[in-house]
């Protein structure tokens, strides 16, 4: 079966921890959150992307035992994943599709501090890093990583299927934007989010509604563009997006929406510097804020 982003949600634990929440990345831009937890006899996993349009978020129950087996004898890809294992094979069964799996390691390199393990789910090689106590730093394939956070997100609560709030100044009016808060090692992140002053140039979207997927192609296609990761502001909230910019003229181009198409002067588009995945994780934590002001106040 073809990997897609929604295919592992790993654990961290064997047994299957009680709770967990990974980061998924996709290159270097943060492309989404999974949460895991072990409920008694049931394996419940999250899978949430920061820039799918409408909603964006996947669930799963699973009934396992307690060596972590579902009732057909297979084990769920993201438990056995969670763990370093010896070199073999094992018949998996990949959570959403429910699809059955042949996953194996072929190779283990240990050099103290890290072991990393390479092998193949189905015909897709992988390749993963895990610490001394066995579990799971990162597990990469393909272009996606999928990476351990300890970052404090808060609890049934879910930003990137619903947005962010917007701070500040709440009256009607046509407002600037900006980020505020966090701590001295956001600072300069935080300084550097920046407004796109003019109205983005659309494109007829692509079949695609990742708009991450989108902006990464077009800067493929097109040379003289660049990745740009921030928010924008529709329906008094602010959504994670995707988009390009041109290098010569500065102008944003949002591959996700028609040309004329009344959104493109509607949203206001907030840029965020390269630490594009701590502002993200911080607007998660509550840390840092996108916030409104007057136009005439400035910000």
């Amino acid at each position: 079966m073809p990997f897609t982003l929604s295919l592992l949600l790993l654990t961290a634990a064997a047994p299957p921890a009680e709770s967990l929440r990974l980061l998924m990345v996709v290159g270097d831009a943060p492309a989404g959150v999974v949460e895991a937890r072990r409920e008694g006899k049931r394996w419940v996993y999250r899978s949430t992307h920061l820039y799918r349009a409408g909603p964006a978020e996947r669930r799963r129950t699973l009934e396992v035992d307690a060596a972590g087996k579902t009732r057909d004898g297979k084990v769920p890809e993201t438990w056995w994943l969670s763990r370093l294992r010896e070199v073999g094979c094992v018949d998996a069964v990949e959570e959403l599709e429910l699809s059955p799996e042949r996953v194996c390691v072929r190779e283990r390199k240990a050099d103290g501090r890290e072991t990393v393990v390479e092998g193949r789910i189905g015909e897709t090689p992988f390749r993963a890093r895990y610490g001394k106590s066995g579990a799971l730093l990162e597990l990469t394939v393909n272009e996606v990583a999928f990476r351990a956070s300890d970052a404090p997100l808060p609890e049934g609560v879910d930003p990137f299927a619903t947005g962010f709030p917007l701070s500040g100044q709440a009256s009607r009016g046509t407002f600037r934007y900006a980020l505020t808060g966090g701590d001295a090692s956001l600072e300069d992140a935080v300084e550097a989010a920046r407004e796109v002053d003019d109205a983005p140039v659309g494109r007829e979207p692509a079949a695609t509604t990742d708009c991450l997927t989108a902006a990464r192609a077009l800067v493929k296609a097109r040379p003289g563009l660049s990745l740009v990761l921030g928010v924008v502001t529709e329906d008094g909230r602010a959504w994670p997006h995707a988009w390009a910019e041109d290098a010569a003229t500065h102008r944003a181009v949002d591959p996700t929406l028609p040309p004329h198409d009344a959104r493109l002067t509607r949203r206001r588009y907030l840029a965020f510097p390269k630490d594009a995945g701590r502002l993200y994780l911080a607007l998660l934590a509550g840390t840092v804020k996108v916030t409104q002001t007057s136009k005439e106040a400035g910000r």
